[in-house]
């Protein structure tokens, strides 16, 4: 990235460690460009066009908040699902529809890479619809299921997102910085980080070297993007180094390869990946018996019905028919004969169960039985687990008694 000499996000420094009253000066310098930029994002323009582009996205996101403070007060639960995700959907709009970078008013921190806007706005998108999406079948699956299917979308989608972006910046190392040249280190771009443990907020110095170097006859002066790193800064002020830089752009440099940075995000990106299998593979078990949710108003209990609901279309899609009988069964008896293990229900008949299915039909368990008229295999649906919502009507069901 260019060095211009006259950004106000960073710090300009020829200490490869910063003393303390350095790191009181950097402190100063970004604390104030923080406050600058705070005041800018709330003061209008002379530009009706920039105030819509300013004051829009910022009124949509307080609405948006004031909105779910509401709901959560009244313990609504189901607005501000859709709310939380319709923000990130508005604002995956916006991104497609803008032009340049979806971080433009950062250009000037050596931390922050630049993000097409449209790549921006389709994870904006893919997120609000991870949330807005499953909660539309809250009352098919239940809400401990919706929640685990968000968790499980949000870590599949950043899990594949991370291997992605660690995987292509290994290969634009090995394809855009093939040109190597001298550079000499003239100084170090410094800013404040943070991190927080046990509580507190630790402020610490991070830095990137600034190189001049000559390259096809003109001289540069540039410092390689997202390579801010704490301690001592290296290479040493004056030093000679070897650095790559991009034959398109040749103020877009490579110094530190950050192997080791990509390879460790390739490896939580996995683990991500396998929490959200593990939180798939772990769904058929959850129930919304001792489900409830904190808010504003209180703890909610679940109300609904936590059975999952199965209608026509769900038995069609099992019995390729719509021709089809459904009794509610009770288990009275249980027991083997020769290799079957059989079942006698309350309508009297005896039915055949797999051994894997046994130990799910004990006596005093009811169930859904469904058999196509047409004759073929039925299936059954355990009345503790489902409740059926179609239009047939259930034979021996509680309410027809």
């Amino acid at each position: 990235m260019r060095f211009t000499g006259n950004y106000d996000y960073y710090f300009f420094s020829e200490q490869p460690v910063s003393d303390a009253e350095e790191r009181s000066e950097i402190y100063t310098q970004q604390r104030n460009q923080a406050m600058g930029f705070m005041r800018n994002a709330f003061t209008p323009s002379d530009d009706p066009a920039e105030n819509i582009k300013k004051f829009v996205p910022l009124g949509i996101f307080f609405f948006a908040v004031f909105a779910m403070i509401i709901c959560s007060v009244n313990k609504m639960i189901t607005p501000i699902v859709y709310i939380f995700g319709g923000l990130f959907v508005a604002f995956g709009i916006m991104g497609l529809l803008s032009k340049g970078t979806d971080n433009s008013m950062y250009d000037g921190v050596p931390q922050t890479g630049k993000m097409p806007g449209w790549l921006g706005g389709s994870i904006a998108m893919i997120i609000g619809l991870s949330v807005i999406i499953p909660e539309l079948f809250v009352s098919k699956i239940g809400s401990a299921k919706v929640l685990m299917t968000i968790c499980g979308c949000g870590f599949g989608f950043a899990g594949l997102l991370f291997i992605g972006i660690s995987i292509g910046g290994f290969i634009r190392n090995a394809v855009c910085y093939k040109e190597e040249v001298n550079a000499r280190c003239i100084g170090y771009l410094k800013s404040m980080a943070n991190s927080e443990s046990e509580g507190r907020n630790h402020l610490y110095v991070v830095g990137v070297p600034v190189f001049e170097y000559y390259y096809n006859g003109q001289t540069y002066q540039a410092f390689q993007l997202g390579d801010m790193r704490s301690g001592k800064l290296s290479p040493d002020l004056g030093s000679t180094v070897t650095i790559k830089v991009n034959a398109d752009d040749p103020e877009d440099i490579l110094f530190h390869k950050n192997i080791g940075a990509k390879v460790f995000a390739i490896i939580l990106s996995l683990i991500s990946i396998a929490v959200a299998v593990f939180i798939f593979y772990m769904m058929p078990t959850a129930s919304d018996a001792d489900f409830h949710v904190s808010t504003l108003g209180g703890v909610v209990e679940e109300t609904a019905d936590p059975r999952m609901a199965f209608d026509d279309d769900t038995i069609a899609q099992y019995l390729s028919t719509s021709d089809f009988t459904i009794n509610y069964l009770t288990v009275e008896d249980k027991y083997r004969e020769g290799d079957v293990m059989v079942i006698e229900v309350s309508n009297g008949e005896k039915i055949g169960v797999k051994d894997e299915d046994a130990d799910r039909y004990d006596e005093g368990t009811s169930f859904y039985y469904v058999t196509p008229n047409d004759g073929g295999r039925a299936i059954s649906f355990r009345a503790d687990e489902y409740v059926y919502t179609g239009s047939h009507r259930v034979i021996g069901a509680p309410s027809d008694s």
